[in-house]
C-alpha cells in the first residue's frame, strides 16, 4: 500500500511539473525583439489568436537583463478599412504583473488581418523619458507575431530623411516623399542634440567649420516695408467759403511747405466782401469795435494776421493766398487750376512736420 501511494505521489508531481513546464514553454514561444535599449518578448494566448477574447503578454527588460516594472505599455490591434467597411480597432487593457511582465485582454470581432501596434514608454536610469514603438503582423488562425517595424539595434536610434525629418524608419532605405537615401540618427544625437555629419557628406554639401567667437559685425540688411505718417499729425485743410482756385502750389504728395508759405489762391465773393468791409471800417476808425469784430471774422476764416495788416493798408485782395497753417508735408491734393470749391470741401490733406 505504501509503495502504491508513493507511485501515485511521484506521478502527481510529474504531472504538475509537466503542466508548469508546458506553461513556461508556451510563454517561450513569444516573439523576441531587441528594441533599441530594450529586450522585449511578446506573445499571445491563445496562439494562434481567435475571433473573440485573446490575451497579449509582454516581457520588458533592458539589454543587461534588468526587468522594467514601471513602464507605460499600450497595445492596439487594428483591421484596416476595406471597401465600405470602416477600420476596426481593439485596444488591450494592459496591466503590470511584476517582474517586467505586462498582460492585457483584447477582442477580435471578425476573422482576418489585425496588425498589432505596441508602444512602451519608461524612464531610464538618468530620469530621461524614453519610448519604443513596435508593429507586428497578426491574423486570426495564424500562429505567432511577425515584427514589421521597430527601433534598430545598437547606437542608431532611427533613419530619417535630410529633407523631410518627419520621416522615421527603423531600417535603411529611401524617403517615401523625395526618394533620397535615409541617413541614420545616432542615440547620442537624439539625447544630446549634437548632430554629426561625416566628412564625405560635409564635402558634398560644402559645410565649413570654424571657431565660434563673439565680436561685432556689419552686413547690409534690405527689408521691405511701407512708410506712412503718424496719424496724430495728419490734418485736413478745407475752406469756409466757396470760390475759385488760382495759383496752385500744392499739387504733388511729398511737397513740403513752411509755416505761412502759400498753398494756393482763392477768389471767393463772400471772403472778398468780408475783406472790403474790414478795409473800409479800418479807414474810418482803426480803433473802433467794428474793426475788431471784422478782424476776428477774418482770423476765424483762416486769414493770418500779416495778411489782415496788408488788407488794412492796401485793401481787399481778389485772389487771397491761402497759407500753410504750420510746417507740413503734403499727403494728397484735390486742387486744379481754376477749379470751383464748395464751402466745407476738403482740398488738401497734410501732415505736420
Amino acid at each position: 500500500m505504501k509503495r502504491y501511494l508513493m507511485v501515485l505521489a511521484i506521478l502527481f508531481s510529474l504531472l504538475v511539473g509537466c503542466e508548469q513546464d508546458g506553461s513556461q514553454s508556451h510563454d517561450a514561444t513569444g516573439q523576441f525583439v531587441r528594441a533599441g535599449q530594450l529586450e522585449v518578448r511578446v506573445g499571445l494566448l491563445p496562439d494562434p489568436p481567435q475571433v473573440g477574447e485573446n490575451t497579449l503578454w509582454i516581457e520588458v527588460s533592458d539589454q543587461e537583463g534588468k526587468t522594467i516594472d514601471h513602464a507605460m505599455v499600450r497595445a492596439v490591434a487594428e483591421m484596416p478599412a476595406m471597401g465600405s467597411m470602416p477600420a476596426m480597432r481593439s485596444a488591450a487593457d494592459i496591466t503590470a504583473k511584476g517582474g517586467g511582465r505586462y498582460e492585457g485582454d483584447f477582442e477580435l470581432s471578425i476573422k482576418g488581418e489585425w496588425p498589432l501596434a505596441i508602444d512602451i514608454a519608461w524612464e531610464d536610469d538618468q530620469g530621461r523619458s524614453q519610448h519604443v514603438d513596435l508593429l507586428f503582423d497578426m491574423a486570426t488562425g495564424r500562429e505567432g507575431l511577425t515584427l514589421v517595424s521597430g527601433p534598430p539595434e545598437g547606437e542608431i536610434a532611427y533613419h530619417t530623411c535630410s529633407m523631410h525629418p518627419s520621416v522615421k524608419s527603423a531600417t535603411p532605405g529611401t524617403c517615401p516623399i523625395c526618394g533620397m537615401d535615409l541617413v541614420p540618427v545616432m542615440r547620442e544625437e537624439q539625447t544630446t542634440g549634437t548632430v554629426r555629419v561625416d566628412e564625405a557628406r560635409r564635402q558634398a554639401v560644402g559645410i565649413k567649420t570654424g571657431e565660434v567667437v563673439r565680436e561685432l559685425f556689419h552686413f547690409p540688411l534690405r527689408l521691405q516695408g511701407k512708410i506712412t505718417f503718424d496719424q496724430t499729425l495728419v490734418q485736413d485743410i478745407n475752406l469756409q467759403y466757396e470760390g475759385w482756385v488760382n495759383s496752385v502750389k500744392a499739387l504733388e504728395p511729398g511737397q513740403r511747405f513752411a509755416n505761412g508759405e502759400p498753398l494756393f489762391s482763392l477768389y471767393s465773393p463772400e471772403l472778398y466782401a468780408l475783406q472790403e468791409a474790414h478795409h473800409q471800417s479800418y479807414r474810418r476808425n482803426p480803433a473802433s469795435e467794428t474793426v475788431e469784430a471784422s478782424r476776428e471774422r477774418l482770423l476765424l476764416a483762416g486769414v493770418q494776421s500779416h495778411q489782415i495788416t496788408r488788407i488794412e493798408r492796401e485793401g481787399a485782395q481778389r485772389y487771397l493766398p491761402i497759407l500753410a497753417p504750420t510746417s507740413l508735408v503734403l499727403i494728397s491734393s484735390q486742387l486744379t487750376e481754376g477749379a470751383a470749391i464748395k464751402k466745407g470741401q476738403q482740398v488738401l490733406q497734410a501732415a505736420s512736420v
